[in-house]
């Protein structure tokens, strides 16, 4: 190891060894940052977990609510349905009484109640609107039913005609929502939820705002306030507005998550409280559930202490095995460095040469091969194979599968030649889809076996582009260095022509060239 380089191993070992004596310091100067650091992770993770379990449970309230209205609608036609076919075997005489007493008997039901029935008789043309027990007539009855207001605001009606009679039986969704609202509100009351957390309901009366902007339909914590006015201008402890950011949250993107300061259902305590709210329209309902912060922090405060000590042990277990995993790589570095220093420089040489896209070395690598290969040649008589190698038809497979198919093509080509070639022999890109391939030892006589190998190496690979298969071919010029020679590039000229013969001449073949100033082909 020359002096230089001794002195330079030794400054990057002692750098090496102050550098862990620095990291190690802020390590154990930072560890309760790191400890803090954590913790404020986990609060962040909890309080992430906590939205996504409140949105889940609105959104699972809300999905209840479209099952009661639908279950409901279809209750109330059943209920018409079954209506219209009493109705229909029902004599003209007694439309009237019958129709009254019908509806007395379904009004009595729960999903008969929003039904209204009226008979109109097209001879008299007297109506009566048959509601709550009593029997209204009703003026100017228009009985086409598309221009009906009546009918037109009913969610579901159903007719049956009878003698001279029409008997319309109808619905407002208004009132059918009432029977689903019932429900909400008796399966809220009765829910229970985990980790002291419920579900509750404003209605919201002025989007505008103000003192009586809703009015809370549902609470189950505070059951006694159900039906009282709430207002924009209710302030928490900390003086916000928590009810006008919830209602511009809610008509600005549908939802929002905030935070704010109430009363604890469990203990009374003052406390900060995360809340999660969506509007569900149809009812203009806010439907909101929350969790006190004290709650989502109980278990990441008992993980905070843990937390600590396990950093504080992590980090004395990775100091010292940093310090002996450097220990014991400075020695392998030192009883092996001379060893490989010589591979790794050729190692790094050719890394450094190689060409990016095909995995052959570089024109400049081959410059500097060819430069060592004639000269050894011109001490020791011995002159290697050289070989043009140029891929067949390379522009027409990037004009038909374009050029990502090409350099696919440049890519397998090269890694296919390299396998099946000596580690002692050298393929380089000599620019484009040209390649120089140059074999050491190779008896002149028999490189025209070796350029039929390489022919047929290349013919096996086969590609696939838009479900199609091809097969490319190279043609091929070899030349070997001669005495009369004066560098290395007349040799590559040779091959150069000889590689311009094999194009010229159908392609896909080999063309050797033997002497300095004749072409031989086999």
């Amino acid at each position: 190891m020359d002096k230089q380089y001794k002195k330079y191993l030794y400054i990057l070992i002692t750098t090496q060894i102050l550098i862990c004596i620095v990291v190690s310091s802020i390590l154990v100067f930072l560890s309760k940052d790191i400890s803090s650091h954590n913790n404020d992770i986990l609060r962040m993770v909890a309080i992430k977990d906590t939205e996504e379990c409140m949105r889940e449970m609105v959104d699972n309230t809300i999905v209840r609510i479209e099952f009661q209205r639908k279950a409901a609608v279809k209750e109330v036609e059943n209920l018409m349905d079954l209506s219209v076919e009493f109705l229909s075997n029902v004599e003209e005489n007694a439309v009237y009484l019958n129709s009254e007493s019908l509806l007395k008997k379904i009004n009595q039901l729960e999903y008969g109640k929003p039904i209204k029935l009226i008979v109109h008789n097209n001879i008299t043309q007297h109506t009566e609107l048959f509601l709550d027990g009593q029997a209204i007539n009703i003026r100017d009855w228009k009985k086409d039913e598309q221009s009906n207001e009546l009918l037109k605001s009913s969610a579901i009606y159903r007719s049956v005609m009878i003698g001279d009679s029409v008997i319309y039986l109808l619905a407002e969704q208004s009132d059918i929502d009432r029977i689903a609202k019932n429900y909400i509100y008796n399966e809220i009351h009765s829910s229970i939820y985990a980790d002291n957390e419920y579900i509750w309901v404003n209605e919201i009366l002025n989007y505008d705002g103000g003192d009586n902007y809703a009015i809370r339909f549902i609470h189950p914590n505070l059951k006694d306030t159900e039906g009282a006015y709430v207002s924009t201008n209710t302030k928490d402890i900390n003086g916000n507005l928590p009810y006008l950011k919830e209602l511009n949250g809610v008509k600005q993107n549908g939802e929002i998550v905030h935070s704010y300061y109430f009363k604890n259902k469990v203990n009374d305590e003052i406390t900060q409280k995360i809340s999660y709210a969506k509007i569900y329209e149809p009812f203009n309902w806010v439907i909101a559930t929350g969790k006190p912060m004290n709650d989502i922090f109980v278990y990441t405060d008992e993980l905070k202490d843990y937390d600590e000590r396990v950093v504080n042990t992590t980090l004395i277990a990775c100091l010292a095995f940093m310090i002996i995993i450097f220990l014991v790589g400075v020695l392998i570095i030192l009883s092996v460095h001379r060893k490989y220093r010589k591979n790794i420089e050729t190692y790094v040489k050719t890394e450094i040469e190689l060409d990016a896209l095909t995995g052959a070395l570089s024109r400049k690598a081959a410059v500097i091969k060819l430069e060592e290969h004639f000269k050894r040649f011109k001490e020791q008589e011995s002159s290697p194979v050289l070989m043009m190698l140029d891929i067949d038809n390379f522009k027409k497979i990037n004009d038909t599968y374009g050029h990502d198919v090409g350099d696919i093509v440049l890519k397998k080509v090269s890694q296919t030649i390299i396998a099946n070639i000596r580690d002692t022999d050298f393929l380089f890109r000599w620019g484009g889809e040209e390649f120089v391939l140059l074999c050491n030892n190779v008896d002149v006589n028999k490189q025209y076996q070796l350029g039929q190998k390489m022919l047929r190496c290349v013919n096996s690979i086969s590609f696939e582009s838009n479900q199609e298969c091809f097969n490319v071919t190279v043609s091929i010029g070899g030349a070997c260095f001669y005495q009369e020679d004066e560098n290395y590039m007349q040799a590559l000229k040779r091959s150069d022509v000889a590689l311009y013969h094999s194009k010229n001449t159908g392609k896909n073949k080999y063309t050797g060239s033997n002497e300095p100033s004749k072409e031989v082909c086999w």
